[in-house]
C-alpha cells in the first residue's frame, strides 16, 4: 500500500515476514520453524516491548507462533536475495561497454559491498575499538553513571558490529569516519540517487546507518554540491544558442515529452507520454489521464526497471518537468 512504501527500511523487512507467516500459518502454527533473515535488526523481533502501536502488534501477533529469527548473511542468503532482484535482460553475446557502471540499476549488491567495508572499517579504526571495549563491558556489568546508562540504551553490539537504536527502536549500523564520505557521495552523487535535496538525502542515509553529526554533514554535502547548485531554478539567464547531442551507445540519451489533450479519448487517455532512446529511435508509450507529476514518475519507474537508468533525459522547458 503507500502507507507501507513509507515504512522504515527495517519496518518493511519485518512487514515481509509478517506478511509470509500470516501466508502460511496453516503450516506453521503448530509446528516450531527457523526465520532466516539477512536483516539485523529483525533478531528483537520476539522480544519487542514498546508502546509503538504498529510494532506492537506485530510482536503480539508472532507470539501464538514457535519461531526462532537466525540471521544469514547476504552473501549466503542467495536464493531469497536472487528472486528480490530486477531479472538481467543482458543478451549473452553483448559487448561490454567501456564504463560497467553505465546502467546502474537499484538492488541490494551494492548495499552489500558498503555494509562489507563499514564491518572492516570499524574492525581496524582505533575509535571502534575502544566503544566496541565499552559496550562489552556493558553487556556484562551494571552502568555506573546516567551516561553509561544512555549508551547501553541507545547502542548495541551485534555480530561484534556498533548499532545505534533510532527512536523506534531499530537498529541502524554505526560508519566510522573515513567511510562517511562514501556514504554521502552514494545516496547523493551517484546516478541512481540523482541528486536529491537535503531532506531526502538525509532521509535514505537514516533508514540504514547513523554516526554522529550526520545532519550537519548532509546539510554541508548538498549545500557544496557544484551539480546542485548549477541546476538550481534562479533569475533567469542569458542562453547559449542549442547544439545537437551525438550519442554513441544505447540508452545513454533519451527524450520525453507529453501529446495532448486529446478531447475525443477517454477520460484515461487524454495525454500520451513518449520516451525515446535518440541513438536506437526505440519508443515507449503510454496513456495517461493528466500530466501531473505522478503520472511520469510512474511511466519513467516501468521504463527504468527495464532497461535500467539513462545517462540523460532530455525534455522541453514545460512548467510539470520542474516538480
Amino acid at each position: 500500500t503507500p502507507t507501507e512504501k513509507k515504512y522504515h527500511i527495517n519496518e518493511q523487512e519485518v512487514l515481509a515476514a509478517v506478511w509470509a507467516i500470516r501466508k502460511y500459518r496453516m503450516f506453521l502454527q503448530d509446528a516450531p520453524f527457523r526465520l532466516f533473515t539477512d536483516n539485523r535488526a529483525l533478531l528483537w523481533l520476539k522480544r519487542y516491548q514498546d508502546e509503538r502501536a504498529k510494532l506492537t502488534r506485530w510482536a503480539l501477533m508472532l507470539q501464538g507462533y514457535q519461531f526462532s529469527v537466525t540471521h544469514v548473511p547476504g552473501t549466503r542468503n542467495e536464493f531469497p536475495d536472487f528472486l528480490s532482484r530486477n531479472p538481467d535482460q543482458t543478451p549473452e553475446d553483448d559487448q561490454p561497454t567501456s564504463d560497467p557502471n553505465q546502467y546502474p540499476t537499484l538492488n541490494a549488491i551494492q548495499e552489500r559491498t558498503v555494509y562489507e567495508e563499514i564491518v572492516e572499517a570499524q574492525r581496524t579504526d582505533e575509535s571502534c575499538q575502544l566503544d566496541k571495549a565499552r559496550l562489552q563491558r556493558l553487556q556484562r556489568e551494571e552502568p555506573v553513571d546516567a551516561e553509561e546508562r544512555r549508551i547501553k540504551e541507545e547502542y548495541a553490539l551485534v555480530d561484534g558490529c556498533i548499532w545505534r537504536r533510532n527512536p523506534d527502536a531499530l537498529l541502524l549500523l554505526y560508519v566510522p569516519r573515513p567511510l562517511r564520505r562514501r556514504i554521502l557521495e552514494e545516496y547523493h552523487d551517484s546516478p541512481h540517487a540523482a541528486h536529491p535535496g537535503r531532506d531526502e538525502t538525509l532521509l535514505a542515509i537514516q533508514r540504514r546507518y547513523w554516526w554522529p553529526k550526520l545532519v550537519r554533514d548532509v546539510t554541508d554535502w548538498v549545500k557544496s554540491c557544484t551539480i546542485c547548485a548549477a541546476v538550481k531554478i534562479g533569475p533567469p539567464q542569458a542562453k547559449a544558442p542549442l547544439r545537437p547531442r551525438t550519442p554513441t551507445e544505447p540508452w545513454q540519451v533519451v527524450s520525453l515529452d507529453v501529446l495532448g489533450p486529446y478531447e475525443e479519448a477517454p477520460r484515461q487517455s487524454r495525454y500520451v507520454v513518449v520516451l525515446m532512446d535518440t541513438f536506437t529511435r526505440w519508443v515507449e508509450v503510454k496513456p495517461v489521464a493528466t500530466t501531473r507529476a505522478k503520472e511520469l514518475v510512474t511511466f519513467m519507474e516501468e521504463v527504468f526497471a527495464r532497461y535500467g537508468y539513462p545517462a540523460s533525459i532530455i525534455t522541453d522547458a514545460a512548467r510539470l518537468y520542474q516538480s
